[in-house]
């Protein structure tokens, strides 16, 4: 049989073992079904082995999962400002309030005395409860724990957090800041 190539098949139907074919402009002969189906055996058997090849290909040279841990993140706060004795216990609270340099009044004859400027970042008027905790030298926390303080924040306005340690043997500190109770 003459090798015919075929552009468009508009319709194949099936009719006692042969098949009818008719293409677009002429029709074509009736065909025999295995003659037919050895033709899509081959087109069928060559994409099976080119999929086959392309899998074994990109499975062993370039799908390389690469396991390292990713590259961490830089702090998007500056360090003076992202102190880490500084806790904001409300997370809804911690993008409304800015925290300025902390200062520290440590002398041999009184207790660590801290002054840590808040602000107001925002137009609205906020109540918020603080409270310091002190350190030994050996970070063991100093009894009695210090009881919480209120503040109203005034729209865009500084206001200082003051503590002082009850014991002389402070020498380090944390503030805890959290919505007023």
């Amino acid at each position: 049989m003459a090798r015919e190539t075929f552009s468009t098949i508009r319709n194949i139907r099936a009719a006692r073992g042969v098949l009818s074919c008719t293409v677009v402009g002429s029709p074509v002969p009736h065909l025999n079904r295995s003659v037919l189906m050895k033709r899509v055996d081959r087109g069928f058997l060559t994409l099976s082995v080119v999929c086959a090849a392309a899998f074994v290909f990109t499975t062993l040279t370039g799908c390389q999962v690469d396991r390292s841990p990713g590259a961490g993140m830089a702090d998007p706060y500056p360090a003076e400002v992202n102190d880490p004795r500084i806790t904001v216990l409300a997370p809804d609270l911690r993008p409304w309030i800015g925290f300025q340099d902390i200062r520290v009044d440590s002398n041999d004859d009184k207790p660590l005395a801290i002054n840590v400027p808040v602000r107001n970042l925002t137009e609205r008027q906020y109540l918020i409860d603080y409270r310091f905790l002190f350190y030994d030298e050996d970070g063991m926390q100093i009894s009695p724990v210090m009881s919480w303080h209120m503040v109203a924040l005034e729209p865009k306005q500084n206001v200082r957090l003051q503590g002082r340690a009850l014991d002389q043997n402070a020498v380090d500190f944390r503030l805890e800041v959290r919505w007023a109770r």
